[in-house]
């Protein structure tokens, strides 16, 4: 799916997906890289931010990453900022599985987030997702029946 498509997905006001029915487009974007939704994946969005909006930006994030960390599915949530580029940031996400970003999208405090933070980006969010690899193999006996 091409990176303008994602972001415009990422930049949706919150009331076209407030129905319960309805999949979140982030989550529907994600789910269209994925070939296991079950299985453990990393999203990184690398976002630029105005001129002079840094400050909002980091306070938006600060406000929801302790809700977030504690959500049941997620392994890693953190803001990052680019070293010598002052209104480039990446956020670096690690979600057990779709479901569990789903439920991460659902809510109350990731809605606030987005609402926040949507106006004062400046361009297109760059999402990618990642799938580990070349993970360790456990012996027989550990592994689950």
């Amino acid at each position: 799916m091409k990176t303008i498509l994602v972001a415009a997905l990422l930049l949706l006001p919150l009331s076209s997906f407030a129905q319960d029915t309805e999949e979140h487009p982030i989550a529907k974007a994600v789910a269209a890289k994925l070939t296991n939704p079950k299985q453990r994946f990393t999203m990184i969005v690398k976002l630029t931010v105005k001129d002079g909006e840094a400050e909002k930006f980091i306070a938006a994030f600060a406000e929801a990453v302790e809700s977030v960390r504690k959500e049941a599915g997620c392994a890693r949530y953190e803001l990052n900022q680019i070293n010598g580029e002052k209104n480039a940031f990446v956020v670096y996400e690690r979600w057990k599985g779709l479901e569990a970003l789903k439920t991460h999208l659902a809510a109350v405090h990731t809605k606030k987030l987005l609402e926040a933070v949507a106006p004062l980006l400046d361009g297109e969010p760059e999402i990618v997702v990642l799938t580990p690899q070349a993970e360790p193999q456990k012996p027989k006996a550990e592994q689950p029946k």
